[in-house]
């Protein structure tokens, strides 16, 4: 049998994000962040949430929706202080298992759907950590294949858009000069960790009876 294993740990899984920009607005504002105060022409949108798949950022951080990409750039010219974030403990862990190998079965264990998908499929950016779990493909079409998801939750972090010092160190030059759509104003931390085991199936036996052995 060959073994596929790798780990995901300690980094974001999802974030939340909201546009500021009012060139791609879509005008409908939502009430938990209709009230912000650190941008004067802050123009919300519906918060949307995507899975991080390896990817890193930082609450501040920008993010282009048109690309599905992370910038490494921060809206604020400092990091932020404990009283501008507010951090709340959620540790939760998920176990699921899955016998099918297709794509459409892993972005449903992977939680992922709508434009990352097409991202995703079309190399918009390089698939690393538990995005790499896309590249693993069987070796033979004989071949039968098994993966073990475990979803790990450990906290929860927003910014306070309450925090009034938060107004106070926002980048101006950020907001003229990087052409990104969104902020990133939420991180779920945790991680992925999945473990693949494919039987190359060197007998050749049914696949069916393979997959109940």
């Amino acid at each position: 049998m060959n073994y596929f294993s790798m780990t995901n740990l300690f980094i974001s899984t999802i974030f939340i994000v909201f546009c500021w920009n009012e060139a791609v607005s879509e005008k409908s504002v939502q009430a938990n962040v209709d009230e912000c105060d650190f941008y004067d022409t802050c123009y919300p949108v519906n918060p949307i949430e995507i899975e991080a798949i390896g990817r890193v950022s930082n609450l501040g951080g920008l993010y282009d929706s048109r690309s599905n990409q992370f910038i490494s750039v921060s809206l604020f010219e400092q990091p932020l202080t404990n009283s501008s974030i507010i951090s709340t403990s959620n540790k939760h862990t998920k176990l699921e298992y899955t016998l099918m190998d297709t794509l459409s079965e892993k972005f449903r264990v992977m939680d992922i759907s709508g434009e990352l998908k097409v991202s995703i499929l079309s190399g918009l950016f390089k698939l690393q950590g538990s995005g790499r779990y896309f590249k693993d493909t069987k070796k033979s079409y004989k071949s039968a294949k098994a993966s073990l998801i475990q979803s790990i939750s450990t906290e929860y972090e927003e910014i306070s858009i309450t925090d009034k010092n938060i107004k106070t160190l926002v980048n101006m030059d950020v907001l003229e000069q990087i052409d990104a759509t969104h902020v990133v104003v939420g991180i779920q931390w945790g991680g992925k960790v999945l473990i693949s085991v494919e039987d190359t199936n060197s007998e050749n036996i049914e696949k069916k009876k393979l997959k109940e052995t």
